[in-house]
């Protein structure tokens, strides 16, 4: 499932402007596992629904979930970098609001189909600066595909994730990082936030071939 895995290298939109400094845990805390499984189950759910739902459904079945899952205007904060501090806090709401309303967008316009797939939590690890949440994608007749959550509280002590590392290796929030702070200095923060709103219009309404 090819789109499937799209959306995830996709994801999350998201870069740090200092090395991510997750809370530390002593010892490996269910609480921390309990979002990713929360994705994973909301996922597998929208993917059998199939054509049962349209993206619309889709989006709407999953707009709490990714909220909850993921630390989004905290990821919208550190994907702006040093623009973060020059923005109004108009700018910064309307941001956050569009960074969110895309990332959503793109796990319904992917997630829609099933062909046995399956996620897979395998643990938690602690480095004493990062916690991290590892799980396989496993896809029938392919290898797996590793998909490790960097970890977070936020600032209501909650668990939350804060970047994808696909394969081990591929984080998407410096990726993002980049791209998006490209934009920015060239288009300002409007222009980042109306090539979202594009981007949100093409998922919701793709062209046919």
């Amino acid at each position: 499932m090819p789109r499937a895995l799209a959306t995830l290298v996709l994801l999350l939109a998201m870069a740090i402007a200092a090395p991510l400094q997750a809370v530390s845990a002593a010892a490996d805390d269910p609480a921390a596992l309990q979002p990713i499984e929360t994705l994973d189950n909301a996922l597998l759910e929208a993917m059998k629904a199939g054509k049962a739902l349209d993206f619309a459904a889709r989006a709407q079945k999953l707009d709490p979930v990714i909220r909850s899952v993921f630390d989004l205007p905290y990821m919208a904060q550190v994907m702006a970098g040093r623009y973060w501090d020059k923005m109004t806090d108009d700018e910064r709401n309307r941001f956050v609001d569009t960074f969110s309303r895309w990332t959503i967008a793109t796990y319904a316009s992917n997630f829609k189909g099933y062909d046995g797939e399956s996620f897979e939590t395998l643990g938690q690890d602690d480095t004493g600066k990062t916690v991290w949440v590892r799980t396989r994608l496993n896809l029938p007749g392919k290898d797996p595909v590793s998909l490790n959550y960097v970890m977070r509280k936020n600032a209501a002590n909650v668990w939350q994730a804060a970047d994808i590392y696909y394969n081990g290796s591929i984080s998407e929030v410096a990726r993002r990082r980049s791209e998006f702070q490209e934009v920015i200095a060239k288009k300002k923060v409007d222009g980042l936030i109306a090539a979202l709103e594009e981007k949100i219009g093409q998922l919701a309404n793709p062209k046919t071939p």
